[in-house]
């Protein structure tokens, strides 16, 4: 084991994380898309792409089952921070089915096939209906037509920064972590 103190990231790379954990909190856990990090951060999206593989390689983030956009920030944790009473029925169901998913996967919202297979049902065609009623019914927002960023009303995602960061992304005025809480 080396003695040695990890060599910090590049400004870039941790710039990439903060916009990740920033996207994260202001967006009920769903990650953002390379052309969301590109904007905030002002990088092309192959030097954005490169950053995002360096902070996998260093353990700070990592792949979440499902589309190429489901990313986890290590220490990152979703929670329904301000719950309802399940509604009745299938309806309740299906919000049960979400609230775990996002628990279980940093916030990423569940597609309707994750859906289907959490209510062991095979045809994933009625989600939507099922959906739209919990929109109508204030529980969630599905902020786009694709309901892959489901945003649950009440919940929270929160970072609590790993022991390591404060290593790879000092702040170089203070030297302590330059990472937002």
């Amino acid at each position: 084991m080396s003695t040695h103190p990890p060599t910090p990231l590049s400004d870039s790379t941790c710039a990439v994380l903060r916009a990740v954990i920033a996207y994260k909190q202001a967006h009920d856990g769903n990650a953002p898309a390379v052309d969301d990090l590109m904007t905030a951060v002002s990088l092309a999206k192959s030097t954005v792409w490169y950053h995002v593989q360096v902070l996998l390689a260093n353990g700070l983030l990592q792949r979440v089952p499902g589309n190429s956009r489901n990313l986890a920030v290590v220490g990152g944790r979703w929670e329904w921070a301000a719950p309802r009473p399940y509604p009745p029925g299938r309806l309740g169901d299906v919000l049960r089915c979400i609230v775990a998913h996002k628990r279980a996967h940093d916030g990423t919202a569940p597609g309707h096939r994750d859906i289907a297979v959490c209510l062991q049902v095979v045809y994933t065609g009625g989600i939507r209906e099922y959906l739209d009623a919990l929109v109508e019914a204030d529980y969630i927002t599905t902020p786009y037509t694709m309901d892959r960023h489901i945003i649950v009303h009440g919940g929270a995602w929160h970072h609590t920064p790993p022991p390591q960061l404060a290593a790879l992304c000092p702040d170089p005025r203070s030297g302590q972590l330059a990472i937002p809480l």
